[in-house]
C-alpha cells in the first residue's frame, strides 16, 4: 500500500515539475511586475513554488497552471508589501 501511495506522489511530483518548467517564467515575470527587486522576487517564487506544490492536490487538472501560479504569486506578492509597509518606519520633516 505504502509503495503504491509513494508511486503515485512521485507521479504527481513528475507532473508537477513539467507544469512548473512550462509556466515558471511567466509566473515569475508577474512577480516582478508587482517586485521589481530581482532578489526579493526570486525569494517570493521559491515561496510560490513551494505554496504550488503543497496545494498541488487541490489544483484542477486541466485548468490555467500559469493563472494558478500568478495568482499564489500575487497573494504572495502583496502579503510581502503590506508585512513591509508596517515595519516601515515613517519620520516626520516637520520639526
Amino acid at each position: 500500500m505504502d509503495k503504491v501511495v509513494s508511486e503515485k506522489r512521485e507521479q504527481e511530483y513528475e507532473q508537477f515539475l513539467k507544469l512548473l518548467r512550462l509556466h515558471e517564467k511567466k509566473v515569475f515575470g508577474h512577480i516582478l511586475l508587482f517586485l521589481p527587486n530581482r532578489a526579493i522576487a526570486e525569494d517570493i517564487m521559491q515561496e510560490t513554488i513551494l505554496v504550488m506544490w503543497r496545494k498541488y492536490p487541490e489544483y484542477q487538472q486541466g485548468s490555467n497552471f500559469a493563472a494558478w501560479g500568478i495568482a499564489i504569486g500575487r497573494f504572495l506578492c502583496m502579503e510581502y508589501c503590506r508585512r513591509e509597509h508596517r515595519s516601515v518606519v515613517h519620520f516626520s520633516t516637520d520639526a
